[in-house]
């Protein structure tokens, strides 16, 4: 099923700033996350090495401020050696990788709540295709795989556990990577080819694929440099967007409303 496109216009009132804020070597991420209260920092990294590997920022949410913590995963389990995304339940005390070698996607118990050196590698599950970015629903009862090319949302028996996963509903676009705004009602990916765009899907019901619609862009091309993958996060107040890229840097931009994309990109 095919995403339904419709035609956006530019708010004169929403601003997205980038205000010079990143952090440069940073090794060749595949993917970033962040803890709820932003203070920490999470990266899947290839060929340097390839693991998740966990920062500490002084100022929450100010990714200029980042500090490796000498902690990290590394992921080598089921013969996994291009781990992609990866998803930290909302407790922090799972991990899910998705690997691009293995086409599975490796689950781990962290004993502490968020410290991945603390991480207790549990088994795979293989979807037989290729497990790019993946997502869970806040209670665990539903997995989202994207592809590539496509998005597929799992229904689970048993939170949290793949095994019982059972395909759900699906739809097309073309992403590295995307993610899920809190409430489930929004999709970001970063556009896959040409221009350094943030593409925006609205949802017409939490985390509910179907009837899904492009709905607003961003070019950050002035900014973000070409590279061969990119990923795209939010703080949880939806007021900071950032931006990862296998150029080793994560890019900090400020939204003038929580979520909204739909405006004019400042360089201050």
């Amino acid at each position: 099923m095919g995403l339904r496109k419709t035609i956006f216009g530019r708010s004169k009132v929403i601003t997205i700033y980038y205000r010079g804020k990143n952090r440069t070597n940073l090794s060749t991420q595949m993917y970033s996350s962040f803890n709820p209260t932003g203070t920490r920092l999470y990266l899947t990294l290839h060929n340097g090495p390839d693991s998740v590997a966990q920062y500490s920022l002084s100022t929450p949410w100010d990714i200029s401020t980042a500090v490796y913590l000498n902690r990290s995963l590394a992921i080598n389990q089921n013969g996994e050696s291009q781990p992609r995304g990866h998803y930290i339940s909302p407790d922090g005390t799972r991990l899910f990788v998705s690997g691009t070698t293995s086409r599975s996607v490796l689950s781990y118990l962290l004993s502490t709540p968020w410290d991945v050196s603390t991480a207790s590698y549990l088994g795979f599950k293989s979807f037989g295709i290729i497990t790019n970015t993946i997502a869970f629903t806040p209670d665990g009862m539903s997995f989202f795989n994207h592809t590539g090319s496509s998005l597929t949302k799992y229904l689970l028996t048993t939170p949290w556990d793949l095994n019982t996963a059972v395909s759900s509903q699906s739809i097309n676009f073309s992403a590295n990577s995307f993610v899920f705004t809190p409430d489930g009602k929004t999709i970001f990916h970063p556009k896959l080819v040409g221009e350094r765009s943030v593409m925006k899907i609205s949802l017409k019901a939490p985390y509910e694929l179907a009837g899904a619609n492009t709905s607003a862009s961003i070019n950050l091309s002035t900014v973000i440099p070409a590279a061969n993958f990119y990923a795209v996060n939010f703080s949880l107040d939806g007021l900071k967007m950032f931006w990862s890229s296998y150029t080793s840097s994560i890019y900090e931009f400020d939204l003038s409303k929580p979520y909204d994309i739909n405006g004019k990109l400042i360089i201050v």
